[in-house]
């Protein structure tokens, strides 16, 4: 495995724009070479057999093969990369399956440039490293809470939400997000997209849904009106 100096990266995630902004911010460091970019798992577990990165910077919830299914893939095969998933949200079950797989370490999109590379040059040395969000998540999952202030999405219904209303990916995560209470805002720093661009999936997701309101579109979202952890452990 790679020291600290010079560390190549193979970027993992099905949208472009997202995926290109993380390879051109870690490509102005010295410390690291991003040495390709895959759009799917299948990609990934091609790229990575032949491209032989020290880390690989793996989305978790994407189409086909998910990064859990990479992950464990990638992770099966001699001389393996470190992997270090880096998803929009600390879901407990996706954390948990990254851990399970094998990856080094769990991040949310949110995070700062610091504390990312930080956590790839951990994982390159053996380390493993979990955010706060990813922390939370695992232990509210493991009291049968939901973590602390927001309620973490559940992901699990993105797919069938997508096919239900005829959502793309990204407005269904705009979706969830409204639905849990983010701004416009809050949602653009999440997804690593501009804010013109929330606005217009807004827009398109309310015209499918055929609501007029953020309170309208939460109505319609699963599990709506979360209880927080505190809220919980009172009614126990």
């Amino acid at each position: 495995m790679a020291e600290c100096q010079g560390i190549t990266l193979l970027v993992v995630d099905d949208q472009a724009m997202v995926r290109e902004a993380i390879a051109t911010m870690l490509g102005l460091s010295d410390d690291f070479t991003v040495i390709g970019q895959a759009s799917s798992g299948e990609e990934a577990v091609e790229l990575a057999a032949v491209l032989l990165p020290d880390v690989v910077l793996m989305d978790v919830s994407m189409p086909g093969m998910g990064g859990i299914a990479a992950a464990r893939t990638i992770l099966s095969t001699p001389d393996a990369p470190a992997i270090l998933a880096l998803s929009t949200f600390a879901d407990a079950e996706e954390v948990t399956g990254m851990v399970s797989a094998g990856a080094g370490g769990y991040i949310t999109k949110d995070s700062g440039l610091e504390q990312l590379t930080a956590a790839i040059r951990a994982v390159a040395l053996n380390g493993r490293v979990f955010d706060e969000a990813a922390i939370e998540s695992l232990m509210a999952d493991s009291l049968g809470l939901i973590a602390p202030g927001r309620a973490c999405p559940d992901l699990q219904s993105v797919p069938a939400l997508g096919a239900r209303y005829n959502l793309t990916k990204q407005e269904v995560e705009v979706w969830t997000l409204i639905a849990h209470g983010y701004d416009n805002t809050e949602i653009s720093e999440r997804l690593f997209i501009a804010l013109s661009t929330v606005k217009s999936h807004i827009n398109h997701l309310f015209s499918k849904l055929q609501v007029g309101t953020r309170r309208e579109a939460r109505a319609l979202f699963p599990g709506t009106d979360p209880v927080t952890a505190g809220e919980r452990l009172r009614q126990r």
